[in-house]
């Protein structure tokens, strides 16, 4: 899955660098730790063409990242004690899910699959590189906030005009002064005209916020970037891309079939930019909204009427017109990647009006 050469770049990474390449490529011993446990997976991982393989040596995130989710998702379905098939024969079908996971009398089909939103490519051709240029500015006392009050249209600036006069205004700031005033009221001091500065370079605008680093970490930091840009969220638009997932996972990919599957389907769903709890409730039970009645007579709100409903716009539905039936549970992976697997397990959120419904049991609770 990697190569084999003696390491010695420990850089991080750099925003214009894919995931594979940073593993790929990271020295030190907890990176090597990663690229085993990768190999030890890889190594019970029924790939006979190579497939995975392939996709998951790619330097393209939504190529790597995809071909390792269902690597992770087949290693903790392994973990949990299923016998798993890879790409199982559906009798008198040709659809193919990617999992068949069997433990006693348990069984069902998972679907793994990426959805990438949030962030994923909104950033304008050529800020990556820029944040790269500024990352690699150097100063022992200070790192920055970055806003890019103006991307420009053309080509991105030199990478050392941009460092040369990033490092000019760094080393004219005092340290002390800052670490003090920053202790004090670190937002007052983040509002401060005092320590920030706007910068032109072509048609981009860059301003930066100075950061006094710690009083032990002076002189250690390698990233100049504390405080990355970051794009406004549109959390509409990541619940119409989990929805329609779901729907090609699910509803599309089964929809010729003119009864339930056999088994529960469960689609394993990995976000490259997190959701929180109540957006994931709004994709799959419907957008929560307040409703209330108003007195016209009295010319106000009655207070015991306010209460939270839910609009049947999720991705699934009950009643009359049922709707995403054919999805049993949704196991939702936040931002995991091959470097953060210890820190969090994925969520399973089951459909309670499924056609088929999934009954697991004996899960650890960070499962359920």
């Amino acid at each position: 899955m990697f190569d084999e050469y003696e390491r010695d770049n420990d850089g991080y990474k750099k925003r214009t660098e894919s995931l594979y390449e940073f593993l790929n490529r990271c020295a030190g011993a907890e990176w090597d730790a990663v690229r085993r446990e990768m190999e030890r997976w890889y190594a019970e991982f029924d790939d006979p063409k190579r497939e995975l393989l392939r996709r998951f040596r790619k330097n393209k995130d939504d190529q790597h990242l995809p071909a390792w989710w269902e690597l992770y998702v087949h290693r903790l379905f392994v973990c949990l004690g299923y016998e798993v098939t890879i790409h199982p024969e559906l009798q008198g079908r040709p659809e193919r899910p990617d999992f068949l996971v069997t433990r006693g009398t348990e069984s069902l089909y998972v679907e793994a699959t990426t959805v990438f939103n949030g962030d994923y490519k909104v950033n304008p051709q050529g800020q990556a590189w820029v944040e790269d240029f500024i990352d690699s500015a150097r100063n022992p006392d200070f790192r920055v906030g970055v806003e890019f009050p103006t991307v420009g249209a053309a080509e991105w600036p030199a990478r050392k005009k941009i460092v040369e006069r990033l490092e000019a205004w760094l080393a004219g700031l005092d340290w002390a002064e800052a670490r003090a005033a920053w202790d004090e009221n670190c937002m007052a001091y983040m509002d401060s005209p005092r320590w920030r500065c706007q910068q032109k370079h072509r048609d981009w605008v860059i301003e930066y916020l100075a950061i006094p680093v710690q009083p032990e970490e002076r002189g250690k930091s390698k990233q100049r970037i504390a405080i990355a840009p970051t794009p406004t969220p549109n959390f509409s638009k990541d619940i119409e891309k989990i929805r329609a997932k779901l729907d090609e996972k699910g509803g599309n990919k089964y929809s010729s079939l003119d009864q339930p599957l056999d088994k529960p389907l469960v689609a394993a769903l990995q976000l490259w930019y997190h959701v929180d709890e109540f957006e994931l409730r709004n994709v799959l039970f419907g957008s929560e909204q307040v409703e209330l009645l108003v007195d016209n007579a009295a010319g106000s709100v009655v207070p015991e009427s306010i209460r939270n409903v839910r609009v049947p716009d999720g991705y699934w539905r009950p009643s009359f017109d049922p709707r995403g039936t054919r999805i049993s549970g949704v196991l939702f992976g936040n931002t995991l990647s091959a470097y953060s697997v210890t820190s969090k397990l994925p969520e399973l959120w089951l459909n309670p009006w499924a056609a088929t419904p999934a009954r697991v049991r004996a899960l650890p609770n960070a499962l359920r």
